[in-house]
């Protein structure tokens, strides 16, 4: 075998010679077998790495770090903001235009006055009363995409919770029918809502709620909501009243498709127990609202039913474990209105139906479906979308228990009249008033008649 040249190696005392072997003359050829045995063991190497990852993908959550579920459900940080684009109306074709949905408030001024004094039972709380609202909640209540079409321009932000139907406050009640703005419209003083777009406590105010989450981030929002409260004026936490609305579990359902298991029912219900425990103990004089799931067909399978589109989990056991699912965390909700514990004379907890009875995507008078309701994803909902469901929620908080419905005619009903509290019980309803109602004397109203 050829040598090179001797090099010098450092030794104790001195240096001694060794060889070196040179590698450049005493490679032997590769052969083309020997190549193709390489190749084929790459090839196995990288299905392996993939089948690797195809299982962590399809792991439940269980026995996994917050972070790394985090990871699996989410994605992307929220902090990587998205990439610029034009709005392209092709994503949606059906939207031809943003349809404004004003609100009218035409209901006897006995009826939605406040109180003359601000009541001490929160069973005599009339909307007027409401001096701060709030939320927790995921996409839906951030009013993620629902931005006005058709005008271009380009997206750095997608959530307008200015258009959100139950925290936005964009525009006014006679330009943009949204919850606060029918409280704003009966009590100017109404703090807490959002506006414009973006997540920063500037935009969102006292709007918690968090793009893709699930309901176990409900008391770490629930505390956030605590924290934001310090901001306000002390004496006026303690004694005004405020309405807190929750609404939780698209990511949950979601999530069975993508765990194989969600979030089963009891689970659900805790996490939106402590998330109750911690706003009732830190924040005074709270209405808790529990907005109801809707149904697979009114959201999940719209884009299908409408366009026939496919999704990856729609079909099959998916569907049929969706929807049982749906109606258990309906119940859950109903259980946590019925936990004595949570109500107390100045704390109440009550569920709202809005979706409840909702069974397939919207449709028109015409019977045809109002695809404007759906925003370009064809699962949130557009601004238009966002007032037609802060309308039949103000209704249903002006609603006794056992009557909280909403048909599809009423959700889809564009027309601005707004419903009127009971003259015989101008509250927002709770359990109690739903039962017996009592109108305190000092009241600014004459007790009507």
């Amino acid at each position: 075998m050829p040598i090179m040249p001797n090099v010098r190696h450092r030794m104790k005392g001195g240096y001694e010679e060794v060889p070196r072997l040179d590698l450049s003359k005493s490679r032997r050829s590769t052969s083309p077998f020997r190549w193709l045995i390489r190749a084929i063991v790459l090839v196995i190497f990288a299905f392996l790495i993939y089948i690797g990852y195809r299982s962590i993908i399809g792991l439940t959550d269980s026995g996994l770090s917050d972070r790394e579920r985090a990871a699996l459900r989410e994605g992307p940080s929220e902090d990587e903001k998205p990439t610029p684009r034009k709005n392209d109306k092709s994503l949606r074709p059906h939207m031809a235009i943003e349809l404004p949905v004003p609100g009218k408030m035409a209901c006897p001024g006995a009826v939605i006055k406040p109180s003359a004094k601000t009541p001490v039972d929160v069973n005599q709380v009339r909307p007027a009363d409401i001096t701060y609202i709030a939320a927790l909640g995921d996409s839906i209540t951030t009013g993620s995409l629902s931005y006005d079409l058709p005008e271009e321009y380009d997206l750095f932000e997608r959530n307008f919770v200015g258009n959100s139907f139950d925290m936005g406050g964009d525009g006014g009640l006679e330009t943009h029918l949204t919850l606060p703005n029918v409280l704003r419209h009966l009590n100017p003083a109404l703090v807490g809502f959002s506006m414009g777009n973006g997540l920063d406590v500037k935009s969102a105010a006292l709007n918690v709620a968090f793009p893709g989450r699930w309901s176990d981030d409900f008391p770490r929002q629930a505390r956030e909501l605590v924290e934001r409260f310090k901001e306000y004026p002390a004496a006026s936490v303690q004694s005004d009243w405020k309405l807190i609305n929750f609404f939780i579990g698209t990511n949950d359902i979601t999530g069975i498709c993508r765990t194989n298991t969600g979030t089963d029912k009891e689970t659900y219900k805790n996490f939106l127990l402590d998330a109750i425990k911690i706003i009732q103990k830190g924040v005074p004089r709270s209405i808790i609202s529990l907005i109801g799931m809707w149904n697979l067909d009114f959201q999940w399978r719209a884009s299908k039913i409408i366009y026939n589109s496919t999704y990856k989990c729609m079909g099959g056991r998916f569907e049929e474990r969706a929807q049982e699912r749906i109606v258990e965390y309906r119940e859950a909700l109903n259980e946590l209105a019925a936990d004595s514990s949570l109500q107390s004379r100045t704390q109440a907890v009550v569920v709202q139906r809005v979706f409840d009875d909702l069974t397939t995507p919207l449709k028109r008078s015409d019977g045809e479906y109002d695809v404007n309701f759906y925003a370009t994803d064809v699962f949130h909902l557009s601004k238009y979308g966002n007032s037609l469901v802060a309308k039949q929620l103000w209704k249903q908080l002006i609603s006794p228990v056992g009557s909280k419905n909403t048909t599809n005619n009423e959700m889809a009903d564009t027309t601005p009249d707004l419903a009127c509290p009971d003259k015989d019980c101008p509250f927002i309803r709770t359990i109690a008033n739903s039962q017996h109602c009592v109108i305190p004397d000092y009241t600014t109203t004459v007790k009507p008649k």
